[in-house]
């Protein structure tokens, strides 16, 4: 939920950190229904990567779509769905930033104790216990601080030293308590022993004393962080959890030249060489730094202002439709003539049931060609692009953006946009055939309904803008012809 900053998926990566693992699992999407868009996928895969979640199973890719199973299983991940070709930019972009974030070792520094038995309690020590819970939880987000959470148990085994203590293979500068009523005299033993050897202990009252991973000016509630230490190198996973752009100014305490990774094209970029990086997040946008002892990367490739905007002459053909068939999904090339279209809904086109994917064209001119960048703006929901016959690929998710090379002259650019499968299977008739069809329904039918009537939205919105590249050498010329 973006309003708040539950910590679940902390509890299996604190598991696995305290027990050596490398690994945190977490299998996603099984009750989101057709209506998931590649935002709110996106989105929820970064809301686990930067609470330690590095490896996920996506439901339900490996199910049947026969029969039944037409809405048994939502969202379909395989072909039945028209951005199914489009999602080879999700999976690299998941697949760098799980590599990523399971190298060398978690850099939390902080750990909160889960109350089991202030949980189990019953009656007001409950509810108390678990409004404690969350709140830590979120003010430590909104702090920028990585943590792990901790149990009762574990603190019989650990180990002190000199301002730090070791519960299983994590070492903690910080302990935070949000209720401590139920803790046993050996626990309070171990951790007035903490305290004496120099280490912080905080409640909810006194936050402030725990150190911050990554200090954050400017929109700081806004951002989570995570860490791991690889070598000499500091790994950082920053996410802008909201549904607007935040600029804010992040300082590593590592000092130096810091690193942007970007994960879904593994280009590695210089960003700062003073520990400092100003930088602006888009709505729901995460980013990979490198601090410390980092190798090599290419200059900072920004686009200039838009040299044209691209709001006419366009035209639309379908190309691919995707149905609803008696045994399964039917998917059927569609040859027809383009026509006229305005940037927007293509549902006064193409009807409000169409799933499948439209080839939108138009041309314009360049005086003197050159490197550029041609961003479409906002897509509904994934896009393609061609120019001058030349595949750039497919994006998944935003920003729906390619560095190129224009030819002097008429330049032609195609682009291919796929909806979501919910235009079919969100549809009130056609949902009825289905489990008319094919009983019984779904029982996660109660949660997906409601949200089955979201995303209908089809098309490519713009504005379609073509900005110059200051750095040509960092774009290549093989889409010039």
């Amino acid at each position: 939920h973006r309003e708040r900053s539950l910590p679940f998926p902390r509890y299996a990566s604190s598991a696995a950190h305290q027990i050596g693992g490398n690994y945190a699992l977490s299998e996603s999407f099984g009750v989101y229904g057709d209506s998931l868009d590649p935002f709110e996928l996106k989105w929820t895969v970064d809301f686990q990567l930067v609470r330690g979640i590095n490896t996920f199973v996506f439901g339900y890719y490996n199910y049947s779509d026969f029969g039944p199973w037409r809405a048994l299983f939502e969202p379909h991940f395989g072909p039945a769905s028209p951005c199914w070709d489009f999602m080879p930019h999700l999976v690299a972009y998941v697949t760098r930033c799980c590599e990523t974030l399971s190298r060398g070792r978690p850099g939390a520094e902080c750990a909160v104790l889960l109350d089991v038995r202030g949980l189990w309690a019953g009656g007001a020590d409950t509810e108390a216990a678990a409004r404690a819970h969350y709140a830590v939880a979120e003010a430590l987000d909104n702090m920028q601080v990585d943590y792990d959470f901790f149990d009762e148990g574990i603190l019989g085994d650990s180990v002190i030293e000199a301002g730090a203590i070791r519960l299983g293979m994590m070492t903690y500068k910080t302990l935070v308590l949000p209720t401590s009523k139920w803790l046993t005299e050996t626990s309070q033993a171990r951790l007035a022993a903490f305290r004496a050897a120099g280490g912080t202990v905080a409640d909810l009252n006194t936050l402030a004393k725990v150190p911050r991973t990554l200090l954050v000016r400017g929109h700081h509630e806004a951002l989570r962080v995570m860490k791991r230490i690889d070598g000499e190198t500091s790994i950082y996973f920053v996410m802008n959890t909201c549904s607007y752009a935040v600029e804010s100014e992040l300082t590593f305490p590592e000092g130096g030249r810091v690193i942007r990774l970007e994960a879904d094209t593994g280009e590695r970029l210089v960003v700062t060489s003073d520990g400092r990086v100003a930088i602006r997040f888009a709505p729901g946008e995460s980013a990979i730094f490198l601090a410390g002892k980092t190798e090599a990367a290419s200059q900072t490739v920004r686009a200039d202002e838009p040299v044209l905007t691209l709001t006419t002459g366009w035209t639309a053909r379908r190309v691919v439709e995707h149905s609803v068939a008696t045994d399964g999904f039917a998917r059927r090339d569609v040859t027809e003539e383009a026509r006229p279209i305005e940037l927007g809904d293509w549902r006064a086109m193409f009807g409000e049931t169409f799933s499948g994917r439209v080839v939108y064209r138009t041309e314009f001119e360049s005086k003197d060609g050159g490197a550029v960048e041609i961003d479409l703006g906002t897509v509904k929901y994934c896009a393609g692009v061609k120019l001058n016959g030349c595949d750039l690929g497919k994006r998944f998710f935003s920003p729906y953006a390619w560095r190129c090379r224009l030819k002097k002259g008429v330049n032609a650019l195609e682009v291919e946009i796929a909806n979501l499968l919910v235009n079919q299977t969100g549809d009130e008739t056609i949902r009825t055939r289905i489990n008319r069809e094919s009983p019984p329904r779904s029982s996660y039918d109660v949660w997906q309904r409601p949200f089955d009537l979201l995303h209908h939205d089809s098309g490519l919105y713009g504005p379609v803008t073509v900005s110059r590249l200051p750095y040509p050498e960092a774009c290549p010329a093989v889409h010039m012809r």
